[in-house]
């Protein structure tokens, strides 16, 4: 009796329920900030109901997409009240200043390669709303620059609220990170248990480090978990740190799908790929973020490409021996 077939479904079904899991813990725990595009939104908006989150275009900017400042200014905070400004700070350096005082800085800002330093990081800051004359307000001031990367870097989306409101976003998070690296790590060991204890089963192994991946990519992304677990770490570091593991989800997963179907996969989609994410990783690693940065499009898109065709690939094999 040919068993492969149940062996995909069941596949099938088991990625399912994990990506409902992951699905449902996001969901379960997302803040309910609303997204403000503009600054006359966000001057309207009542800040003791809830937070929002600021998006790039509601600041008023000059300068080029390399070097530029970034102004708002909110007329409608509470004198005396704790507001914080929390989320990734712009790529690949930035200043942020309330009324004049710097509150946060990580790299250091300039106007050429020379003069600034990359740095890059998730912050959380607070400061207490002061009393303005009518007609004006706190002004928020953030300066970016970005020499270091082919695109030049952007600057993020921010949470912006009332102190207790971006504290419960904050807790919120940290707790969906937690819960889904737990799970995820759950896993590695649990398929890495059954690889070493019983014999010719290299698909478990292949698909614990697949999940690996999947928590390192967590702890590298969501708040920057990694900067707090390796303090001191290197921006580029952490930059090639995420393509790498980017890479090795589609490495692992081509090397689980292969040994579930005994090699029966297509060999030379098997090997172009794994040849192409092998030669792009040593690419990586030989160049500076400035350079291979500016292929990062192309390698998305032959990512997805590489999985469309493993897709179409397995699903023609699972015919086959039908």
């Amino acid at each position: 009796m040919n068993t492969t077939p149940n062996r995909l479904t069941s596949i099938f079904l088991y990625l399912l329920t994990v990506a409902v899991v992951f699905a449902a813990v996001v969901f379960l725990t997302r803040s309910e900030a609303e997204y403000i595009n503009n600054p006359a939104d966000l001057n309207r908006f009542d800040f003791s109901q809830g937070a929002v989150i600021i998006s790039p275009n509601a600041f008023e900017s000059e300068g080029t997409y390399r070097h530029a400042f970034y102004r708002i200014t909110l007329t409608n905070l509470t004198p005396g009240k704790i507001y914080g400004i929390s989320g990734y700070s712009a790529t690949h350096a930035m200043r942020l200043w309330v009324d004049g005082v710097l509150l946060y800085e990580i790299g250091s800002p300039g106007d050429s390669y020379d003069t600034m330093t990359a740095g890059t990081g998730y912050f959380t800051v607070y400061f207490t709303a002061g009393a303005h004359e009518i007609g004006t307000g706190t002004e928020i001031v953030i300066e970016r620059s970005g020499f270091v990367l082919a695109h030049g870097g952007r600057l993020n989306s921010l949470y912006f609220g009332e102190q207790h409101h971006i504290t419960a976003i904050q807790v919120l998070s940290y707790v969906r990170v937690s819960f889904l690296v737990g799970i995820t790590i759950m896993a590695v060991l649990f398929n890495l248990g059954i690889f070493l204890f019983f014999k010719n089963q290299v698909r478990f192994l292949w698909f614990a480090l697949y999940c690996l991946m999947i928590a390192l990519r967590t702890i590298g992304i969501d708040n920057r978990l990694i900067t707090t677990l390796i303090p001191g770490m290197s921006w580029e570091f952490d930059y090639l740190f995420a393509y790498l593991v980017t890479s090795g989800f589609t490495v692992f997963i081509i090397l689980f799908f292969n040994a579930m179907f005994f090699e029966g996969l297509n060999k030379w989609l098997v090997r172009i790929s794994l040849g192409f994410l092998g030669i792009h990783a040593v690419f990586m690693l030989v160049t500076s973020p400035a350079v291979y940065s500016a292929f990062n499009t192309p390698y998305n898109i032959i990512q997805v490409v590489i999985t469309v065709s493993f897709l179409v690939n397995t699903r023609q094999s699972t015919l086959w021996l039908y």
